[in-house]
């Protein structure tokens, strides 16, 4: 069981993946995919539900085994060490591309851009997620509050919570990731706000102490039987109460462009140079 589908930003983020899988595998085939910075594989079940197998890799040794043990048995599944500078694939190894956290990859933006086009077939898919520069005031005051009143000399953030939290010291803009994206050669096929003003107030501050709890117990949590494919889901019955807050948070704020995160679909043209 995943408990983890019960913060409102972890399920948009989730729900748009697995919106965009189910979308992209019922007109091409999606035989290879790969999982960039997994983590401790909160996702991995439910990506290897819609492709033929998929490769996971993260830079931490620990959370690959962290998400080994926690996917145990999903016969689609295989994870890997991720290099330093270079991912370990030859060119054109994928179909698909997930980036679930774009700042867990453990390298600059720059260069995971990079390596994504690099490992993906011409005509292949990219989904990316990551957290918003451009946050709703309701999620993080503080440190929205020290970026109106700092120089351009003092780092981007007031406090290590909120939009900052679990070590991130610097957000991607999404006008920085377009820039990026077309001078590899991708092109930004949509763009979805992921959690707005609402999620926001949900979540304001107190989600690293729930992520803290989480992980020391997850072991306790694995359910995963051996040699299965991987189920779509593993969410509490009870995540449909998680589902009615994302709806009206997209029906208050759906409109407006502040968001805790941002979901992007992206495309490799099918002719290369």
């Amino acid at each position: 069981m995943n408990y983890e589908h019960l913060l409102p930003s972890y399920r948009s983020r989730f729900l748009f993946l697995q919106d965009q899988l189910s979308s992209l595998s019922r007109v091409q085939e999606l035989d290879l995919g790969l999982h960039l910075g997994c983590k401790e594989g909160v996702f991995d079940r439910m990506l290897a539900s819609y492709v033929g197998d998929l490769t996971v890799t993260d830079a931490s040794a620990a959370a690959l085994q962290l998400a080994m043990g926690r996917n145990k048995g999903i016969f689609n599944l295989r994870y890997i060490p991720q290099g330093e500078e270079q991912l370990p694939f030859a060119e054109g190894s994928f179909d698909v591309v997930v980036v679930s956290e774009l700042l867990d990859v453990g390298m600059e933006p720059g260069r995971v851009v990079s390596e994504i086009s690099r490992v993906l077939i011409p005509g292949g898919w990219v989904l990316l997620a990551f957290r918003s520069k451009d946050f709703p005031f309701t999620y993080d005051p503080i440190n929205r509050l020290w970026q109106l009143a700092r120089t351009r000399s003092k780092r981007e953030y007031g406090i290590q919570q909120g939009a900052y939290g679990f070590g991130h010291a610097a957000l991607p803009s999404v006008q920085q990731l377009e820039q990026l994206l077309e001078q590899e050669g991708l092109e930004l096929v949509s763009i979805h706000s992921l959690g707005g003003w609402l999620v926001g107030l949900v979540e304001m501050y107190w989600t690293s102490i729930l992520i803290d709890i989480l992980k020391t117990n997850q072991w306790k949590w694995v359910t995963a039987s051996k040699g299965r494919r991987a189920s779509v889901t593993d969410a509490p019955s009870f995540v449909w109460l998680i589902d009615a807050i994302l709806w009206l948070d997209d029906l208050w704020s759906g409109m407006l462009r502040q968001s805790v995160g941002k979901g992007m679909v992206v495309r490799k043209s099918r002719r290369e140079g």
